[in-house]
């Protein structure tokens, strides 16, 4: 059998009956020799004029019609009806009631049709199965019928006529087409070998089994090269090995064929040589008699990867629009399988990058660790010698030791920053923020390159003669200094390097300019790069690591930086981080007294802190007293707990407790409080020290409200606290307003804490701020065409956003 090329197009309409007239012909001389004296209905002669009319009409059809006459619907019909009356009925039902010929499919129950007799109001029934024979098999047809009743002159009804139309075709049609939509929606990606592939894509088929009541999927061996099954249903395993278009490695028949030559083949005869191997299709008891078998192709390939046996519907011949079904179901799993192994390769690729990233990075914080030691050895020594009270060294010795030390802290400054890089790529990269005077930071990094610059060019600082105070990592920020700095003097031979600090509300820049050799401007978007090396005239290249971790270390304090240079006139970098200073902590406070000044009230909320750390927890005594909040602060569990048993009548309003306590932990204080009736509701924050998204997952899953990771922003978590806060006052005043919508409130309050918690966790794992954290999730939720509140809550579940593996963020958001 050769592949049909109407795979792709629609249902055929059903052959016109052929010799339709002579038909009805033929059906009107039956009822001319029929004995009509002997029915209920009388002699023709006598019958009313309107009963001879739709008798005319039904003679005259060529789709089936039945005409019930009278109250016991004395049957009248036509020849194209005679297949659902059942042939050896035909023609002794004519003139008969109903009830007493009762034909193979009644278009409606009994008291149905005596309620159109009785009411007039039409009926309409659609898609009725039937099997019936009429090209000599058991064939599975579907009917539509329309009834309605039929009224004399004066309108009284004297019988219903019954319209009958067959969309079998359309039906099995839609049905087969709706296979192979499913066929094409089947996901590869949660399939790990072509096998599961193809089980997966005959669970698909197998849904439609009055189509295919049974189906097998054989691959090439790699060992053998032979067929073996790897999916299957609708026989008998047991009885499999019996017959080889299901048999688990068939070495001869026409599976192995198909496989080695191509082609599509129909096997017929599979009820008498296999009666015990197939099952019965959801139509009636008859088993599959005949079979499809077609080859797995991959796209570009000639030579067939497998072999897919579908076995055809008992109650139907294979004809053209089934032959087209079959090749088009083959067609699809060969392009599944094409995706699966194009998918299963990637993702092998992606895993052995990752594991060659992982092993590159071990390797760079291993050998790090390793200089460290010897590096220490090295120096210590020298740097003793040349302090040591007593030893007189040569001046030319002297001068040898200090050019040792100076090279081997360059060494070392490569080797922290290597170091860095490896923080970098392992995320482990995250800024411990202190408020610190940068001018006076900074001014101490800058005297340290002193003595390379003098008596070759001008070092010029250009500070605020007031403190200025920001929210940074110190070493962070010395680095970023000092490698700024250390560059500028590298490339400039003579003139200037100048290093200006300023700031305001919002943020501080810092500017290291030089007079040096400039950048090329075809470079310069390339020198943040790491290990993109530049050369300063004679000097040997640099390292390239030292801008690259500057860029780094400005992205992890959410900050940018940038160079303007000219060749041959110098550069200019400039480095702007947010400041995060004292005026925003104030700006709370003053919003907070606010706050409570229109609540009309003295009452401050009441906030218990569980915090071992004695330095931390007045730390954050005095952030939240000045905040507004009247605080409690324990140092452990179990004074916790008993601090609470102890105000059963004035509980706080928000408690904010760390994980690591000496005795229980946080998170078993967590477990008591949502376990108490009284404190359910109550908002809890969890501080840790650790930043990973499984820390997260673990205090939401404990029933925390929000997860801060140290070191925290002091402005971000007094932000956090607050919006907590309020927002369980809202709750408490809405269910106390009103109680018939607390599930609609449950469901929005619940909806915006899982997207504020998401929010959360994406600020706290890529030290984002909230408006940046938002628009991350708003992103995703645009182009996985998922809602928001979805992404939310797998987020929340998982530590996971679901279908992005490695979602890229930047310090500026997604």
């Amino acid at each position: 059998m050769t592949e049909s090329s109407d795979a792709a197009q629609g249902p055929t309409a059903p052959p016109p009956t052929d010799g339709a007239w002579d038909g009805a012909a033929a059906m009107r001389s039956v009822y001319q020799q029929v004995d009509w004296s002997a029915t209920a209905l009388g002699p023709q002669e006598t019958w009313p004029a309107l009963l001879r009319l739709v008798a005319d009409l039904c003679l005259d059809s060529d789709a089936p019609v039945l005409i019930g006459w009278g109250p016991d619907l004395l049957m009248l019909y036509n020849e194209a009806y005679i297949p659902l009356l059942g042939a050896e009925k035909h023609p002794w039902a004519l003139g008969r009631p109903a009830s007493e010929v009762k034909p193979r499919l009644w278009p409606a129950e009994e008291e149905r049709v005596h309620d159109i007799m009785q009411t007039g109001r039409p009926y309409h029934l659609d898609d009725q199965l039937l099997i019936i024979e009429r090209h000599g098999y058991p064939e599975e047809a579907y009917f539509s019928f329309s009834i309605s009743a039929l009224r004399d002159a004066d309108g009284t009804i004297v019988g219903v006529f019954t319209a009958i139309s067959e969309p079998t075709w359309h039906v099995q049609y839609e049905r087969r087409l709706q296979a192979l939509r499913r066929l094409g929606t089947v996901s590869i990606t949660a399939d790990d070998s072509l096998a599961s592939t193809c089980r997966a894509a005959l669970e698909v088929i197998g849904k439609t089994r009055a189509s295919v009541p049974f189906a097998a999927v054989f691959l090439r061996d790699l060992a053998s090269q032979g067929p073996r099954r790897a999916a299957g249903y609708g026989f008998d395993e047991a009885a499999a090995a019996s017959c080889e278009l299901v048999e688990l490695a068939p070495t001869s028949g026409t599976v192995l064929q198909v496989l080695e030559h191509g082609g599509t083949e129909l096997v017929s005869g599979l009820r008498e040589r296999y009666p015990n191997v197939f099952a019965p299709g959801p139509l009636g008891p008859l088993t599959p008699d005949q079979a499809f078998v077609l080859p797995v192709i991959m796209l570009g390939a000639r030579k067939p990867l497998g072999v897919l046996v579908l076995g055809v519907n008992p109650y139907l011949r294979p004809d053209d629009s089934y032959t087209a079904f079959a090749v088009m179901a083959s067609r699809q799993l060969g392009v599944m399988v094409t995706d699966a192994v194009s998918y299963q390769g990637e993702l092998k690729r992606q895993q052995a990058l990752q594991e060659l990233e992982r092993a590159r990075t071990e390797f760079f914080q291993n050998i790090t660790h390793e200089l460290r030691a010897p590096l220490t050895m090295l120096l210590m020594p020298l740097q003793d010698i040349l302090v040591e009270p007593g030893v007189v060294l040569p001046a030319a010795a002297r001068d040898t030791v200090e050019t040792s030390v100076r090279a081997g802290d360059r060494l070392q400054r490569v080797v922290d920053a290597l170091l860095d890089i490896s923080r970098v790529e392992s995320s482990a990269l995250i800024p411990y923020r202190e408020e610190i005077d940068l001018v006076l930071a900074t001014l101490d990094v800058v005297e340290g390159f002193r003595p390379t610059a003098e008596g070759r060019l001008n070092l010029r600082v250009d500070m605020p003669t007031d403190p200025l105070r920001a929210y940074v990592d110190r070493t962070m920020w010395t680095t970023i200094v000092g490698n700024l700095v250390n560059n500028a003097l590298k490339f400039t031979a003579d003139g200037e390097v100048a290093v200006i600090l300023s700031g305001d509300d919002s943020q501080v820049v810092l500017t290291v300019a030089d007079t040096g050799i400039g950048i090329p401007h075809d470079k310069q978007t390339a020198i943040f790069e790491r290990f993109n090396r530049g050369t300063a005239g004679d000097q040997h290249p640099g390292s390239g690591i030292g801008l690259a971790l500057v860029a780094d270390l400005t992205s992890a304090h959410g900050g940018t930086v940038e160079v303007d240079s000219e060749p041959g006139a110098g550069s200019r970098f400039i480095v702007r981080l947010p400041r995060y200073n004292g005026s925003q902590v104030d700006l709370a406070a003053d919003s907070a007294a606010a706050s409570d000044g229109e609540q009309d009230t003295g009452d401050r909320p009441r906030l218990l802190i569980i915090e071992d750390e004695p330095d931390l927890r007045t730390y954050l005594t005095r952030l939240f007293s000045k905040d507004g909040y009247a605080v409690e602060a324990v140092g452990d569990a179990e004074n916790a707990h008993a601090w609470l048993e102890n105000n059963p009548d004035n509980p706080p309003d928000m408690v904010i407790t760390d994980v690591m306590l000496p005795g229980r932990s946080g998170l078993d204080l967590l477990a008591m409080i949502r376990q108490d009736d009284r404190l359910a509701r109550l908002p809890v924050i969890v501080l840790t020290a650790r930043a990973d998204v499984e820390s997260a997952v673990a205090a939401f899953a404990a029933g925390a409200d929000d997860f801060v990771s140290k070191p925290f922003n002091s402005a971000e978590l007094l932000a956090r606290v607050r919006a907590h806060y309020q927002m369980n006052q809202l709750r408490d005043l809405a269910i106390g307003e009103a109680q018939t919508t607390v599930g609609q409130l449950r469901n929005a309050l619940q909806s915006n804490r899982t997207t504020g918690t998401a929010v959360g966790m994406v600020m706290t794992r890529y030290e984002l701020d909230a408006q940046q954290a938002f628009k991350v999730l708003a992103r995703i939720s645009q182009q996985s065409n998922r809602k928001l509140h979805d992404i939310a809550e797998d987020l929340v579940r998982t530590g996971e956003l679901p279908g992005v593996p490695d979602w890229p963020l930047t310090s500026s958001g997604p």
